[in-house]
């Protein structure tokens, strides 16, 4: 605008209050006009997706294979809108550089150890997962295994509930690297072979100190090299596993998967007669129960009948007028 409207009083002290209007001119120059933004490329995914199914989950990544191989398991999921996925070219993605969930941590160690317990719907074991939670059923069966616990009530936020003052479980909340160790060791039954620290971090009088080096003796998890800021290098080097960071989905998907690997094979049972495979493609086998051969004894008056199967063999006459007729 050009000018701008001023109302102003004569006199504040005056009764008779005498009141008029002024237009001032303004030196504002040109109205600006909008200037264009130019519209940035759209950064491309690092690979087409065509293995893992995912555009973020590429052959050279140490979380492949684990990605690869859960979501095919229905184990784990990943995104096909923008956002999460960066942008449409991204789309389907799989985030591994983001947090997960204590909540979806439950789901996968639930979906990727098989717990298929029925839950009735009354139950509740934490105040702040009720069934109503996207997570509540694999919550619950993994609370029932005794895979995780919760915190007391009690504490900010979070009132005890009578009369079962429940415990929190905090669903929403990052877990951390020592509580991810501690789900895996347990569900799994991971226990700790041995003594000893291979983690600067980690000393025996850290809560979770058994499973990390339970999980550790099984090559299913490492660390970071000393000498990083804030992890000087100690009596043999030893490296650090941060514990208490945040675990990352690719990350959560390679301990869990490396865990999978290392459950006991089923012994292999005897069978012979074949039943038409599943639509699963597994074939389902019959068992048959080996019993000792029987020997009969027959009169010295054998009758042999030709069994178009197979030729019998001829029997063996005893000193006492008694053949031995082995069965086939």
């Amino acid at each position: 605008f050009s000018q701008a409207h001023v109302v102003f009083d004569t006199n504040m002290g005056d009764s008779h209050k005498e009141i008029y209007y002024s237009h001032q001119p303004l030196n504002v120059g040109p109205i600006p006009t909008n200037t264009p933004v130019a519209t940035p490329t759209p950064v491309q995914p690092p690979c087409d997706g065509s293995g893992s199914g995912f555009k973020d989950v590429c052959p050279p990544d140490y979380f492949y294979t684990p990605v690869q191989q859960l979501t095919r398991q229905g184990v784990i999921s990943g995104y096909n809108t923008s956002p999460p996925c960066p942008n449409a070219l991204w789309v389907p993605c799989f985030r591994p550089y983001n947090n997960v969930t204590r909540g979806q941590t439950a789901k996968i160690i639930a979906l990727a150890i098989g717990y298929n317990d029925q839950i009735p719907d009354n139950r509740q074991t934490f105040q702040d997962v009720p069934s109503s939670n996207p997570f509540w059923l694999p919550i619950e069966r993994v609370s029932l295994h005794g895979v995780i616990s919760g915190y007391n009530c009690g504490g900010p936020n979070e009132p005890c509930v009578p009369p079962a003052n429940r415990p929190y479980f905090r669903p929403f909340n990052n877990v951390t690297r020592g509580q991810l160790s501690k789900m895996v060791a347990t569900a799994f039954n991971f226990t700790n072979p041995g003594t000893g620290q291979h983690f600067q971090d980690v000393p025996s009088t850290n809560p979770f100190y058994t499973y990390i080096e339970a999980l550790y003796s099984r090559g299913l998890i490492s660390g970071y090299n000393c000498g990083g800021p804030n992890e000087p290098c100690g009596p043999g080097n030893k490296p650090y596993f941060r514990p208490n960071n945040d675990l990352t989905r690719g990350q959560a998907a390679k301990i869990v998967y490396g865990a999978q690997l290392q459950l006991p094979t089923p012994t292999p049972v005897a069978t012979s007669t074949a039943i038409a495979p599943l639509a699963t493609d597994t074939p389902q086998l019959a068992t048959s129960v080996a019993t000792d051969t029987p020997v009969i004894t027959a009169t010295v008056t054998v009758l042999v009948t030709q069994v178009p199967t197979f030729t019998p063999m001829p029997p063996t006459v005893t000193a006492t007028g008694t053949a031995i007729i082995p069965m086939h």
